[in-house]
């Protein structure tokens, strides 16, 4: 509550003009994806970690500038009732394959507060998509081949920053994700992230 307080009787613009910040950040990714390789209701959410690294300057008290990049590793997904065609015919069952997600986005961000800080924003750039270990399970089973995918995407943002000391700084800041390209999904997700910003 006291947090909710400060943050809505802060300044609307007392960002670090000039401030360039590292951020590294750690939290949970999800995808809603379809299955690879079959028909049907084969969307399925998978959640697992995600870390980023990325710099942010600060080009007015209330502007910034972001890059970063991004990492999830493996996650397990296992879509049940699909149905996968061959030039055999088609055999109902479940599909299961591991996935995991890499890229860089660039964004813009408005921060209002000087303590604490609402940020609102958009990152857009590139996500790469790995798809392994691909099995088929119903009448018959059997291996599937790996693949991978190139999507841009888009990741509008709303979190909260503390700038709990000289130069150091905390987030936690959700985001949706859209992936536009091949297999188009859309996903979400939740980073605590540490900032260190020199001034300019």
């Amino acid at each position: 509550m006291l947090a909710v307080g400060a943050l809505l009787g802060a300044a609307p613009a007392q960002a670090d003009r000039g401030a360039l910040s590292l951020d590294v950040g750690v939290g949970a990714a999800g995808l809603n994806l379809p299955a690879p390789y079959a028909s049907g209701a084969g969307y399925t959410v998978g959640v697992g970690f995600e870390t980023t690294v990325g710099l942010r300057y600060a080009l007015t008290h209330a502007l910034e500038f972001t890059v970063a990049g991004y990492f999830a590793p493996s996650v397990t997904y296992t879509h049940n009732g699909v149905t996968l065609v061959t030039p055999n015919g088609s055999f109902p069952g479940t599909v299961t394959n591991s996935l995991y997600f890499l890229g860089a986005v660039g964004g813009v961000r408005y921060v209002a507060g000087s303590v604490w800080k609402l940020v609102l924003g958009l990152e857009a750039g590139w996500c790469h998509r790995v798809y392994t270990d691909v099995h088929f399970n119903g009448p018959v089973s059997f291996p599937l081949d790996s693949f991978n995918t190139n999507n841009f995407v888009l990741q509008p943002l709303l979190g909260v920053e503390w700038a709990f000391a000289d130069h150091w700084s905390v987030s936690l800041i959700p985001r949706a994700m859209v992936l536009i390209g091949p297999d188009p999904t859309v996903g979400a997700s939740l980073l605590l992230s540490i900032s260190y910003a020199w001034f300019l």
